[in-house]
């Protein structure tokens, strides 16, 4: 490794490197968390507002006509 007068360069380097990517690692983490917390938001207000249609189409669900014909017709051939 190359010495200088003010000692290892190689070890200057790399904390400087540590330094760096860990300052980038932070404005990465905090522009994530705020994506992260606006998609959570969205997906939450999304599956309320669903399941609020979902309640209410529920209640005017009916049995399908083609399968009742179907079972009758299967019976039939019995």
């Amino acid at each position: 490794m190359a010495q200088t007068s003010r000692g290892n360069t190689s070890a200057t380097i790399w904390s400087v490197y540590v330094a760096e990517a860990d300052r980038q690692d932070r404005i990465l983490d905090e522009s994530c968390k705020g994506a992260m917390d606006a998609l959570l938001n969205f997906a939450g207000l999304f599956s309320a507002s669903i399941t609020a249609f979902l309640v209410e189409s529920y209640k005017t669900l009916t049995p399908d006509p083609a399968v009742t014909v179907l079972a009758q017709i299967s019976g039939a051939r019995e």
